[in-house]
């Protein structure tokens, strides 16, 4: 139950969390039909063969540029639901470590997909929990447990380069090319047991 205040506190939460994720649906929506109309294949085809695109007659400069307002639009309405759940804006929210995880969560998820950029948030969110769970269960000497603890957030920025590096050179594609393939081996290999299993249903009759 709890007081009025804080009934209004956790409508407020409630009435928030239900805006952020119907703007995150919708916008998934959006971007997956966009994604599959002419302006999406256009945008594939200049990222992967530019001077290819050129030569099929696509203005270069204007899907860029149609992809910058694209781009923009989407940060503006990022920037608007963190200044509506945080009720102010400050101009030491937008740090440099800010920029890493950032960076971090399109390289890990994956670039070019959606999913991957879910599983890379989600994933980038997580990590400085985890680490400072690890830290804690580290069976130490009190000094060193809290030097530990106080340099937590550069053990982080460590992490998230270190986590770069290995994506960026074995696995370019991220959790969305590593989740593809996995699931393609998977779709492989039930295909070959059920091969089997008909052959030797046939064998037996």
């Amino acid at each position: 139950m709890g007081t009025p205040h804080q009934r209004a506190d956790r409508s407020l939460v409630w009435f928030a969390s239900q805006r952020t994720h119907n703007s995150a649906r919708g916008t998934m929506n959006r971007q997956h039909a966009r994604a599959r109309s002419k302006f999406g294949r256009a945008w594939l085809m200049i990222r992967d063969a530019p001077l290819v695109a050129s030569s099929q007659g696509i203005s270069l400069a204007k899907y860029k540029l149609l992809a910058f307002v694209v781009s923009s639009a989407l940060t503006a309405l990022a920037g608007c639901l963190l200044a509506y759940y945080q009720t102010a804006v400050y101009i030491d929210t937008f740090t440099l470590d800010l920029a890493i995880q950032i960076i971090a969560m399109i390289i890990i998820g994956g670039l070019g997909s959606t999913a991957g950029a879910i599983v890379g948030a989600v994933f980038v969110t997580l990590l400085p929990t985890v680490l400072q769970s690890l830290v804690n269960a580290i069976p130490v000497s009190g000094s060193l447990q809290s030097t530990l603890q106080a340099d937590v957030g550069d053990l982080q920025l460590i992490t998230y380069g270190a986590l770069i590096i290995v994506f960026v050179v074995f696995q370019p594609g991220g959790f969305a090319s590593l989740g593809t393939r996995i699931f393609s081996y998977a779709r492989t290999r039930s295909a070959m047991w059920q091969k089997r299993g008909e052959r030797a249903g046939t064998a037996k009759s």
